[in-house]
């Protein structure tokens, strides 16, 4: 009689449904090239990840929105197909600078080549663009940017002191 209690059960639950047979998914193969090389356009200054293109010139840098530089700027932006792009630059120069050093020269070099030289007279917020077609960078590769404040403000410390930058890089054209 314990057999047939113990059969009993067993038996009911053999005589259920098979369950729902689904196909497997579509096998997919993943690319073994290389993956593509992110672009960097533009840095600015409050994002965290501006410190890894910041090579020289801008200290703590992904902690607020303006940051100091000293007299000479370097970064590396990643960008590729350069037609209808502008390079960009906002930035503060303060009144004591200016009253301190008179007008500053500002020169802008890629790939250490000459890109630009403009003379800065006006204290206060401003934003520069000029076009970056004549680039030669159809392929994404980095390009090296250096800027440069002459004169630089001299601080009591020694330090060379350029201005205040929120960001720069590469923009599309307007």
């Amino acid at each position: 009689m314990r057999a047939v209690g113990f059969c009993v059960p067993l038996l009911l639950c053999a005589c259920s449904r098979l369950p729902t047979w689904y196909a497997p998914p579509e096998q997919v193969t993943t690319s073994s090239a290389p993956d593509p090389i992110q672009e960097i356009r533009k840095v600015t200054m409050s994002d965290p990840d501006s410190l890894y293109s910041i090579l020289e010139g801008i200290s703590d840098a992904g902690r607020s929105e303006y940051k100091w530089t000293s007299g000479r700027v370097r970064l590396q932006l990643v960008a590729g197909g350069l037609t209808n792009t502008d390079f960009f630059m906002h930035y503060w120069l303060t009144e004591r600078t200016l009253r301190d050093t008179g007008p500053v020269r500002i020169t802008v070099t890629i790939d250490g080549q000459a890109f630009d030289t403009f003379v800065e007279r006006a204290a206060g917020e401003h934003v520069y663009k000029h076009p970056a077609g004549g680039i030669a960078s159809e392929e994404v590769r980095p390009l090296n940017v250096t800027v440069t404040f002459d004169p630089p403000w001299i601080d009591k410390d020694g330090s060379k002191i350029g201005a205040l930058l929120e960001s720069i890089g590469l923009v599309p054209q307007l």
